[in-house]
């Protein structure tokens, strides 16, 4: 059986925290970066989510306004100087992105989405690598599931959603402390 070390950004860090929680034998590290799932949600959380939901409709109807929207809305996403590249690339994708960005909305109303529960049964070593000007992954509505992850450590970055695009070197050199440690 072989085992791995996974790294989980946003929706993938909702992914590699049910994967881990399911089969912690399989996993020797997780490396989560403002992962969904662990936002206590409410009522305020749904609308915001239904109106996310209503502008990536948009975007699968083809609607032109989608475009702009989208620009603005990585554009509050990314924000560093150095995930420029990556913004275009991302923004140039809009309306091929939109049915999974729709589809990804609409599964945070599911109560499986809540992985609240699931940090306590995250006993491998976890290195939590926080975008810490995140609009949409807060870390005051997110920081209670984090603290109640076991063996973690957490890492702010100056970032707004993914620090691996936007802090690039400054997140490498926290992956390879944290996986020299995992030897």
């Amino acid at each position: 059986m072989h085992r791995l070390v996974l790294l989980g950004n946003s929706i993938g860090g909702a992914a590699a925290v049910r994967y881990a929680a399911a089969l912690p034998a399989r996993v020797d590290g997780l490396i989560l970066s403002n992962p969904g799932g662990f936002d206590r949600g409410g009522f305020f959380a749904g609308i915001y989510i239904r109106l996310l939901e209503r502008h990536f409709r948009a975007g699968v109807d083809g609607k032109a306004s989608f475009s702009s929207w989208f620009r603005k809305y990585y554009a509050r996403i990314l924000i560093t100087e150095e995930a420029l590249a990556h913004w275009v690339a991302i923004v140039l994708s809009a309306y091929e992105s939109a049915p999974r960005l729709l589809e990804a909305w609409r599964s945070f109303r599911m109560a499986e989405a809540d992985q609240r529960a699931l940090a306590v049964r995250l006993t491998m070593p976890v290195l939590v690598a926080w975008a810490s000007q995140d609009r949409i992954i807060r870390w005051s509505r997110n920081r209670a599931a984090v603290e109640a992850i076991p063996n973690r450590q957490v890492v702010m970055f100056q970032a707004g959603h993914s620090p691996f695009l936007e802090t690039s070197q400054a997140f490498a050199a926290e992956a390879r402390v944290f996986l020299r440690g995992l030897r």
